[in-house]
């Protein structure tokens, strides 16, 4: 014997059972519409934040590591007739930074190559760039 729903529910004991409800048919889209635009205000946001960068350094070497200093090698590339600057620092063994520096880029040419000495507060392992941007 199969059961119907008359036996499962009995109708004096737990009531009358209701047909579910539906939406109205206008919510749905309105809802998707607001997600969609809440994605695209999200992605222009991040594009604005980690998009396309105008200014960007490679770095080349790090060389003659002293007690005191690192040279450090780079490139710039870079939109033309735009000056900038560009971070670089060196850190130590344990990964502790010990020296950086703000290194203005001429506004000449989109490839700019750099040589730079940093001074540093101890014995460097590493020297980087850390980012470039458009001077202000």
């Amino acid at each position: 014997m199969s059961e119907t729903s008359d036996t499962l529910f009995p109708p004096d004991r737990y009531g009358r059972r209701r047909s579910p409800r539906r939406a109205p048919r206008w919510v749905v889209p309105v809802i998707a519409g607001l997600v969609v635009a809440g994605g695209v205000a999200v992605a222009l946001q991040l594009q604005g934040m980690y998009g396309t960068k105008e200014f960007s350094a490679t770095l080349k070497a790090y060389r003659d590591i002293t007690d005191s200093q690192v040279v450090i090698d780079f490139v710039v590339d870079k939109p033309d007739g735009k000056p900038g600057v560009c971070v670089v620092r060196a850190r130590n063994r344990a990964g502790a930074e010990v020296g950086r520096a703000n290194v203005p880029i001429r506004a000449e040419g989109k490839r700019v190559e750099v040589r730079y000495t940093l001074s540093t507060s101890g014995l460097p392992v590493s020297g980087e760039t850390v980012g470039c941007a458009a001077q202000r």
